[in-house]
């Protein structure tokens, strides 16, 4: 059975049918899934994302940047991040590794990266699955979106941390036109409400899992703004 959160409640207010993605319930839909993979076509998509798996690495920082050598091949910056298939590897600062995973492979995510905390005892692995409520801003209104809500501008892919309605923000750029939002879960409905309200002046729209899932393909075809 997947599990509920009192956020769920609130997606199916709006209009959301729910359906089970790694164990959670999480929207498919909020009426047309082709209306929301054109809304985030041209303007913008805003998802819940409780179907991410995210675990935190962290230690001294000559051991992260060994275990992120070893697991990605190559060394993240602090601020910066790495996207490979479905996983975005994450620095959010020195010793500190955040890994994000969405797929099917997903729920098994630190049951994999365990073997690298066990080789780096000085390294502390903790899944946070629950505690993290993750949104996405999909589209190429997704930049002026994170403007409104006061996100420096950087490059793509990065990590910043922010204050969005109150609440420490981990922002993940995952492309020019893809962001996640991270934050802790009890500050998940206010977040959404700011998220909500900083995009409507560019045409934000709820989006469910198939608009989430086909936007990968309509991605490449967008122009950027």
């Amino acid at each position: 059975m997947p599990s509920q959160r009192p956020f769920a409640a609130v997606l199916e207010q709006a209009g959301a049918t729910m359906v089970d993605r790694a164990g959670h319930a999480v929207p498919l839909h909020f009426g047309s899934s082709a209306g929301e993979l054109a809304a985030c076509s041209v303007a913008v998509g805003l998802a819940d994302r409780a179907d991410l798996s995210i675990v935190a690495l962290t230690g001294t920082v000559a051991a992260i940047e060994d275990v992120t050598r070893h697991l990605t091949g190559t060394l993240i910056a602090p601020g910066g991040a790495l996207v490979r298939g479905d996983t975005t590897w994450c620095t959010p600062a020195p010793g500190y590794l955040l890994v994000v995973g969405e797929g099917p492979g997903s729920a098994r995510l630190a049951e994999r990266l365990v073997p690298m905390a066990r080789r780096w005892p000085s390294v502390t692995l903790e899944p946070l699955g629950d505690e993290i409520a993750g949104f996405e801003l999909l589209g190429p209104r997704t930049e002026e979106t994170l403007s409104a809500l006061g996100v420096p501008h950087t490059l793509s892919p990065a990590v910043q941390t922010i204050t969005i309605a109150g609440a420490t923000a981990t922002v993940v750029r995952r492309s020019w036109a893809r962001a996640l939002v991270l934050v802790h879960a009890g500050w998940g409905l206010p977040t959404w409400g700011a998220l909500d309200h900083a995009g409507e002046p560019f045409g934000v729209t709820f989006v469910g899992a198939d608009a989430v899932a086909r936007f990968r393909f309509v991605e490449p075809l967008l122009t950027h703004r």
